[in-house]
């Protein structure tokens, strides 16, 4: 199978190029099929370049290589506007990849964040639809999908979308071949992100790159003096239970009140999430404290008196200790 790169390939069109082409073992054995039954399934031209079937189209380069010219197997191909006039290629190439093949999570918001990227619904020519460079086909939008959108309809998640934004941007062009073609997990890679490039080419020339990049952050920290917290960043770790128990809480929520001018710059999918979280906590906390009062309120009520909270009970309980009075039992 040729080493070359799909984005390196000119006969392969961008949207297709968002999904990684076969391994070397699924390859040979695609190879071999169509050696012995020909092309079954026509290669799907848009542009004038392929839309679906690069794989099928390099078995048939690879089957082709070694034969003479009168003997090599022709490439069966159609053109997508004609078959599906006014269907959008980039549902196609999704329903086409994600379906049939087995991608992990990241794979798939790496790749939806991709067509995200390439204006998946817009209309071309949006400064955000790069699909397409011929007129807007019917059936399409104006606006290119929403990120929340994209990921209601395709089984990706926004924040894992975000990460791979961020990889995009700044890992090197080995550490997201890496992600695309599953090599290495999305979560790992927006970890290799945060290093300087040549670093990143370190941490990929490790056979586990997620550990390299793990024992790369633990020296950095030990070797890193002390700093002034950034609020957001200790409200992003609170969100994301990185603390947790009743006294963090306490902690927490006297952090977050001396900072709350920076609560409007926080990612709001967390602070949904966070709010969940904090929700069943606070259930949580009054089922214990329902479980207590019924074990423990009535001996530690004052005569005649039946407090609501538990807290209440123990309150009149110390204040009554302060007073010098005492219960039925300390009389």
């Amino acid at each position: 199978m040729t080493t070359t790169s799909p984005e390196e390939n000119p006969r392969f069109h961008r949207l297709a190029n968002v999904f990684p082409l076969l391994g070397e073992a699924e390859f040979a054995e695609l190879v071999k099929d169509i050696r012995a039954n020909g092309q079954m399934d026509p290669i799907v031209m848009f542009e004038g370049l392929i839309l679906d079937g690069r794989n099928r189209y390099l078995a048939i380069e690879e089957i082709n290589k070694d034969l003479p010219v009168a003997e090599r197997m022709p490439h069966t191909e159609i053109k997508f506007d004609q078959k599906w006039p006014g269907r959008d290629p980039a549902d196609y190439v999704w329903s086409h990849n994600v379906v049939r093949r087995h991608l992990s999570q990241g794979q798939i918001d790496f790749a939806a964040q991709a067509l995200e990227e390439l204006g998946w619904g817009g209309k071309p020519g949006n400064r955000n639809a790069a699909k397409s460079k011929t007129e807007m086909q019917p059936g399409t939008t104006d606006e290119p999908k929403t990120r929340k959108v994209i990921a209601k309809e395709t089984g990706a998640t926004v924040r894992g979308m975000a990460k791979a934004a961020k990889v995009r941007k700044r890992a090197t062009p080995k550490v997201q071949k890496a992600v695309r073609d599953g090599d290495l997990t999305l979560n790992a890679a927006d970890r290799i992100a945060d290093l300087p490039p040549e670093e990143q080419e370190e941490v990929m020339a490790d056979s586990k790159p997620a550990d390299a990049v793990t024992r790369r952050e633990t020296l950095k920290t030990k070797q890193s003096p002390a700093r002034k917290v950034n609020p957001v960043l200790s409200m992003k770790g609170h969100m994301t239970g990185h603390q947790s128990g009743i006294r963090d809480v306490v902690l927490i929520n006297k952090f977050w009140t001396d900072n709350k001018d920076k609560i409007k710059e926080l990612d709001g999918d967390d602070l949904r999430s966070f709010v969940k979280d904090l929700e069943e906590s606070r259930r949580a906390a009054s089922q214990l404290l329902t479980l207590l009062s019924e074990v423990l309120v009535p001996e530690w009520t004052l005569p005649g008196k039946q407090p609501a909270l538990l807290s209440t009970a123990l309150n009149k309980i110390d204040l009554a200790a302060k007073n010098g009075e005492g219960t039925e039992e300390g009389k």
